[in-house]
C-alpha cells in the first residue's frame, strides 16, 4: 500500500469521526437536547431571539428550521450549509456533539404533553394510561434513562454540558438564561436579553400558535397547550406514579420535583 492509499484511509476515518448522521461537527456547534414536550420549542424562541436575529425580525414556527434545525426534521445537507454559529435541535444524548444545552422537565409532566402530541398527530389513539402502560415512547425510550444519560455525561464533561430545568427557566428566565448565554462564551446584553425574553413568553407564542397555526405531516398540532407544572397529578393514577418514583425517585429528588406515593 502506496503513501497516497494510507492518506486517503487516514482522511477517511478522520472525516468520518468528524461527522454524525451525515451532519459536519463544527467545535463551536451547540446542540439542544431534551426529551421530547420539555420545554425545547420555546427555548429555541429564546436562542434566536437573543443569538440568531440581529435585526429583530418576528419569527415564526415556520422560521424555526431556518435557525435552529432539527436533526429529527432538517436534513443533514440544509445543517451542513448552516453558516456561522450554529445551535441544532435533537433529542438524543451523544458523546460527539461538541456542547450540549439539556433541558430538564418534570417527566410525568412531559409525558402528558407528549401523550397530546402523538395524539394530533394520529400516532396514539386511547386513553393516558394505555399509552403510559403501552411504552409507545418510540426511540427515545423512559425519561429516566434519558435524563440519566445527561447526567452522566455531565459527571464526565462538565465543561460541555448544561442542564437548565424547564420549571427554573420558567420561574426565572432571566437569571437561568443569562447561565446558557456564559455557558455558551457570550457575553450578556441585557437590552437584548430583556426583548428576546418579552417577545418569546408562552402567551406570546401560543397566541402566534393560534393566529398561524403549526402542521406536521399535514396535522395541526398544539406546541404550546398548556405548559404546566404538576399537570401530571391529574393524569397519573397511584399505580403509574408509584411505578414512574420506583425508577426515577433519586432524579425527581435532585431536581426538586414531587414525590409521593
Amino acid at each position: 500500500m502506496n503513501l497516497t492509499s494510507v492518506y486517503r484511509k487516514i482522511r477517511a476515518v478522520f472525516f468520518k469521526q468528524n461527522e454524525i448522521d451525515g451532519i459536519k461537527l463544527l467545535k463551536s456547534d451547540t446542540y439542544l437536547v431534551s426529551y421530547p414536550k420539555s420545554g425545547n420549542t420555546w427555548i429555541r424562541f429564546l436562542l434566536i431571539n437573543y443569538f440568531l436575529n440581529p435585526n429583530r425580525n418576528k419569527i415564526n414556527y415556520t422560521d424555526l428550521e431556518d435557525f435552529i434545525p432539527s436533526i429529527h426534521k432538517s436534513t443533514a445537507e440544509q445543517i451542513n450549509n448552516l453558516k456561522g454559529f450554529r445551535i441544532i435541535k435533537s433529542h438524543f444524548v451523544k458523546n460527539e456533539y461538541p456542547k450540549i444545552i439539556y433541558i430538564v422537565r418534570d417527566g410525568r409532566d412531559a409525558l402528558v404533553s407528549y401523550y397530546y402530541f402523538l395524539r394530533d398527530l394520529k400516532h396514539f389513539e386511547g386513553s393516558f394510561e394505555e399509552f403510559y402502560n403501552s411504552r409507545s415512547f418510540g426511540d427515545i425510550g423512559d425519561w429516566d434513562v434519558h435524563v440519566r444519560a445527561a447526567i452522566d455525561y455531565q459527571e464526565t464533561h462538565p465543561e460541555k454540558i448544561i442542564i437548565v430545568a424547564y420549571e427554573d427557566l420558567k420561574n426565572d428566565t432571566s437569571a437561568i438564561f443569562k447561565r446558557v448565554i456564559k455557558f455558551l462564551g457570550h457575553s450578556i446584553d441585557l437590552d437584548v436579553l430583556n426583548l428576546a425574553i418579552d417577545i418569546s413568553t408562552f402567551k406570546t407564542l401560543k397566541n402566534m400558535q393560534k393566529k398561524g397555526g403549526v402542521s406536521i405531516e399535514n396535522k395541526e398540532v398544539d406546541f404550546f397547550r398548556k405548559g404546566l407544572s404538576g399537570q401530571w397529578e391529574e393524569y397519573f393514577t397511584d399505580e403509574m406514579n408509584t411505578d414512574f418514583i420506583q425508577k426515577s425517585k433519586d432524579l425527581l429528588e435532585m431536581f426538586g420535583y414531587k414525590v409521593n406515593t
